[in-house]
C-alpha cells in the first residue's frame, strides 16, 4: 500500500498536481534547525510534511514555538489560503519545491549530496 501511494505521489508529481515524495536525511536536520533560528512567538508550517520529520524535530528544539505539518496533498491549492489566513509573521517551509508564483524569502542549500532531493530549503515569510 505504501509503495503504490508512493507510486501515485510520483505520478501525481510529473502530471502538475504536487512534488515527488522527498525524505529529509536526518544528518541534516540540525543544519536546517540552524539556519532557521526560530524563536518563541513563530507560528512554523511545513508543506508536504510527510512523515513530519523536520517539524517534530524543530518542535523539540523550539518547544515554545508552534509548529504545523500539512500534508502534500494539500498543499496544490493551499496558497490563496494561507495568503488569506495566516497572520502576518508566519514562516512556511517547503523542502525543494516552491509556489510556482511566489518567490521565497530565504532559499537554505543543504550540505547534502546523498540523493537528488533534499537539496535545498525554501522560506516563505507571510
Amino acid at each position: 500500500m505504501i509503495s503504490a501511494l508512493w507510486l501515485l505521489d510520483l505520478v501525481n508529481a510529473q502530471i502538475g498536481f504536487g512534488a515527488p515524495p522527498v525524505s529529509t536525511p536526518p544528518e541534516i536536520l540540525k543544519e536546517i534547525s540552524n539556519e532557521l533560528k526560530i524563536n518563541s512567538a513563530q507560528k512554523i508550517y511545513e508543506l508536504g510534511c510527510g512523515d513530519a520529520r523536520v517539524t517534530c524535530y524543530l518542535a523539540a528544539q523550539n518547544p515554545e514555538a508552534i509548529f504545523i505539518g500539512i500534508d502534500k496533498l494539500a498543499c496544490a491549492v493551499i496558497l490563496p489560503k494561507l495568503k488569506k489566513e495566516l497572520k502576518s509573521g508566519a514562516t512556511v517551509l517547503s523542502m525543494d519545491f516552491g509556489f510556482k508564483n511566489l518567490q521565497p524569502n530565504k532559499t537554505i542549500p543543504l550540505r547534502h549530496n546523498k540523493n537528488h532531493y533534499a537539496q535545498k530549503l525554501l522560506v516563505y515569510n507571510f
